[in-house]
């Protein structure tokens, strides 16, 4: 009795945990695919002024 409410609780723990984690890579994800995307375009826009320059 005692053993299977605390299996259930574990599991439970377990699986929050696989969540959390599952949550925190998305996020973690998401700032990355965000980071590229801005440094792109600041590289972009800094081709764009050096051949400008070089022009």
């Amino acid at each position: 009795m005692i053993l299977e409410f605390v299996g259930r609780v574990l599991l439970n723990v377990l699986k929050a945990m696989v969540w959390m984690a599952l949550l925190m890579l998305r996020c973690v994800l998401g700032l990355a695919k965000l980071t590229l995307l801005v440094f792109g375009l600041v590289a972009r826009v800094f081709l764009v002024f050096a051949r400008a320059v070089v022009d």
